[in-house]
């Protein structure tokens, strides 16, 4: 069972790496994955352990449930207990010791080779309550704001019935103490090589290893205005700073970013797009209140990767064993349903004001949604239709916008995440 854990985690490390690196963030070495640093706020963290103990029962309770419905095997189960005690035994003992802590605090008075011996003497439990986990560093420079953005990542590989309430907000809670102490710790940017320079925001990529979730993710946090049973996660309840940022890649946006990242690499070998990296780039439209600075070598920001689409230009190239050169133009991964005839105006209009539809240019829109829209296709050419006569366009702007190519592409759920693909190179 732990062999089997251990090659689970590796999944998610893997595929991140793989898929980040494709979005251009700057990768760290391997070697500084799966690290752990001292915090730097012991008294603001210290929470109260009670709670974490009660959330941790009710976690691994339901997790207990769902697999004696699963008809686990009883060796399994009482694997799985095994583990539950000894997460369990781990936060009562960090417990009893943090009410020492708090005793000794009352004494500020202690010589500097006296801490030294204590902190030798420590167990390696009570080091591990003290410290935070980072399973991954990434980091790139923002086009617009042209600042370094780095992500304190935490990688997750679940299974299903392990995606809860509970186990969501335990994570995030974690994270945010995480991001609130790297960026005040001497020991997290020396290792990263941040220098204190450029903001720390949390990143939690959560993988769904057995390819059976298929809720929305946010269902789970409490929405006043259209609360579910579900819905337990009150963000003004987490443990946030002011100002600081946790984003989730939750499973649908895995398979989103993993999908976008093969089909590229399918037009690449069908000589439909140019293989040298030079040739193509993520695209930055100019803003109102923004100008973008790294036009072609920008990586895919995480508002890009969570936005309704990600936009990719490339220039012209020479496709192997062919004499003629294909035009330069846009491929655009659109991560909507495509329900309506109006979602699809308003995202003409969007393209509209980025000033793409230019003479000679190659649009492809490939739409990439595990639930989309069996009409999806329909309702983007009578949106074209619709806007073409809302606008009253000449006949080039009418060319352009009839030349513009549609497709739905096949999500990659089932080929890429089951346990037998996953598994077979590990």
């Amino acid at each position: 069972m732990s062999g089997e854990t251990a090659r689970i985690a590796e999944i998610a490390e893997r595929l991140s790496t793989e898929i980040f690196s494709f979005l251009r963030w700057q990768i760290l070495p391997v070697g500084l994955m799966n690290q752990n640093f001292k915090c730097v706020n012991q008294k603001i963290h210290r929470i109260s352990k009670e709670k974490q103990i009660t959330n941790l029962k009710a976690q691994f309770e339901q997790e207990i449930k769902n697999a004696e419905k699963e008809e686990q095997s009883q060796e399994q189960i009482l694997e799985l207990k095994k583990l539950h005690a000894d997460k369990l035994k781990k936060l009562k003992d960090s417990k009893i010791q943090d009410e020492e802590d708090e005793s000794e605090d009352a004494v500020e008075e202690e010589d500097e080779s006296e801490d030294a011996v204590e902190e030798e003497d420590e167990s390696e439990e009570e080091k591990l309550s003290k410290q935070h986990p980072v399973d991954a560093v990434f980091y790139y420079q923002d086009p617009y704001e042209n600042d370094l953005v780095y992500f304190n990542c935490d990688l997750k590989s679940y299974q299903d019935s392990s995606i809860t309430s509970t186990s969501l907000r335990n994570t995030i809670n974690s994270l945010a103490n995480s991001v609130h102490c790297a960026s005040q710790s001497e020991e997290w940017n020396n290792r990263y090589g941040r220098d204190f320079r450029g903001e720390v925001r949390g990143l939690l990529f959560l993988l769904n290893h057995d390819a059976k979730y298929n809720k929305n993710i946010s269902n789970l946090f409490y929405d006043q205005k259209n609360p579910v049973e579900e819905q337990t996660v009150h963000i003004e309840n987490l443990q946030l700073m002011p100002n600081q940022f946790i984003h989730i890649i939750d499973p649908d946006t895995v398979r989103y970013l993993a999908t976008i990242k093969k089909d590229v690499s399918t037009l690449m070998m069908d000589n439909k797009f140019p293989i040298t990296p030079e040739d193509w780039y993520f695209f930055y439209p100019d803003l109102k209140r923004h100008r973008s600075s790294m036009a072609e070598d920008a990586p895919a920001t995480i508002e890009m990767l969570l936005g309704p689409f990600l936009m990719i230009k490339h220039k012209k190239f020479k496709p192997l064993h062919k004499p003629e050169t294909s035009k330069e133009g846009f491929l655009i991964y659109y991560k909507c349903k495509g329900e309506s005839k109006e979602e699809f105006m308003y995202f003409l209009d969007t393209l509209s004001s980025y000033q793409i539809f230019k003479e000679n240019q190659n649009i492809q829109v490939r739409l990439i949604n595990k639930s989309h829209d069996e009409k999806a296709e329909e309702n983007f050419n009578n949106a074209i239709n619709e806007y073409i006569e809302c606008w009253n366009l000449n006949s080039s702007s009418i060319a352009i916008l009839k030349d513009i190519q549609f497709k739905i592409i096949e999500n990659l759920e089932e080929r890429f995440l089951t346990k037998a693909i996953l598994y077979r190179d590990l």
